[in-house]
């Protein structure tokens, strides 16, 4: 955040079957990171989670700066021992 200040948001809402975590702040934007070191990075890991657990990440970016990143997974992933 410019100036060291700035807001961010958590959400989580239940859409049908699904859950939808939503985290969104008003930084100036993200940037894919380029790294010359080898590996993966902590979204790499982000990304494979979501995958193993049947949902999909979606990053949307404002236009005038800020990110909003929306995780979708089935809400069946919430559930423990088979309870609802």
């Amino acid at each position: 955040f410019p100036g060291g200040a700035g807001t961010v948001r958590l959400g989580l809402e239940v859409i049908g079957e699904e859950l939808e975590l939503t985290v969104a702040d008003d930084g100036v934007g993200f940037e894919p990171v380029v790294s010359e070191a080898p590996g993966r990075h902590g979204s790499d890991y982000v990304a494979i989670f979501v995958r193993q657990l049947g949902g999909v990440i979606a990053v949307e970016r404002g236009a005038g700066g800020g990110t909003t990143v929306r995780v979708r997974l089935p809400a069946s992933v919430a559930r423990v021992g088979g309870r609802p």
